[in-house]
């Protein structure tokens, strides 16, 4: 790590932003979303933790690699965070039939607070 940080500076920005983007797309909407709705389901948390890292990988390296610009304030983590957050709802909401069942008791009582 340090002779990769002494050799580029822009790669040491390019793999934070890159981590704190995966992040950010992959865990936010699953532990956001799926600890709060009842209505979620472990095929949308799935879907929407694929979606983020493939999006945030694709986007990201194509605006590393100039193949693609943003238009200004907008970054390839956002754009994979609302698509992982659409996903996670489309996703659920066409498997919502096992979703209420799937739970335990006790998480049904606890979201009900």
């Amino acid at each position: 790590a340090a002779i990769t940080a002494q050799r580029s500076g822009t790669m040491v920005a390019f793999l934070g932003i890159f981590g704190w983007g995966l992040f950010a797309s992959t865990l936010v909407p699953a532990l956001a979303v799926g600890l709060n709705w009842q209505g979620a389901t472990r095929a949308g948390a799935i879907a929407s933790i694929a979606t983020g890292l493939i999006v945030t990988l694709g986007l990201e390296t194509a605006a590393y690699s100039k193949v693609f610009t943003f238009p200004a304030g907008v970054t390839a983590s956002a754009v994979a965070m609302v698509s992982s957050f659409l996903v996670f709802f489309i996703v659920s909401w066409l498997t919502r039939r096992h979703a209420h069942a799937e739970l335990d008791p006790d998480v049904k009582l606890v979201m009900e607070i």
